[in-house]
């Protein structure tokens, strides 16, 4: 398990912040390499990185999501902190979505989402369906450390029968349940991967 030390400056002083269990790599007991070294908690609560730096960390934080590969072994993105943490560079445009703020204590972020497209097809849910309801049900978490996308069931087959309808149209077999997922697809050898459709979450 890591103990690191991180040390930031603070104007001519420097604040030390011990973070102890932030991430577990033992690949090496294995002769293997440890592309990904821990996790590195950004969440809300009080255990996370971000509040355990305090004033110096002023709540914020920013990074840049690179194009998914297979085959990345690092990363030439920065994480930035504080008044670090900006969006955007001079001539750059770029997209934002608000964090929505529930009325209930939470560790989790949550966003304002709309709608879903597979393709160029929209699902077009009704206004609100993702919408925080007054019991703390409901809403858009948003988790980069989620390896699977979850939401409930009535919304999951709306999204799959836009998915079924895509590879029908390719003359996809579908298989229905297999290894723990519900919508499946026979895939034969030498598919283009290029027709596999995107799926597109819309928010505000």
């Amino acid at each position: 398990m890591d103990l690191d030390a991180v040390c930031l400056p603070v104007v001519y002083e420097s604040t030390m912040f011990y973070v102890a269990e932030i991430g577990l790599g033992n690949n090496y007991l294995h002769g293997k390499t440890d592309l990904i070294a821990g996790i590195l908690g950004l969440g809300l609560g009080e255990g996370s990185f971000l509040k355990q730096l305090g004033v110096v960390g002023q709540g914020k934080y920013s990074h840049c999501f690179e194009t998914f590969g297979y085959y990345n072994e690092a990363s030439s993105t920065y994480l930035r902190f504080g008044a670090n943490a900006t969006i955007g560079g001079v001539g750059q445009q770029v997209q934002t979505t608000p964090i929505v703020v529930p009325r209930f204590q939470t560790q989790l972020y949550y966003l304002n989402s709309k709608d879903i497209s597979i393709g160029t097809k929209r699902v077009r849910f009704l206004s609100g369906t993702f919408k925080i309801n007054g019991q703390g049900e409901g809403g858009t978490i948003i988790d980069s450390g989620t390896p699977l996308s979850m939401m409930y069931k009535d919304h999951f087959d709306k999204v799959a029968d836009l998915v079924k309808g895509h590879f029908n149209d390719l003359r996809i077999e579908y298989i229905g349940s297999a290894h723990h997922f519900e919508c499946c697809f026979h895939i034969p050898r030498g598919f283009d991967v290029t027709n596999y459709s995107s799926i597109t979450l819309h928010f505000q």
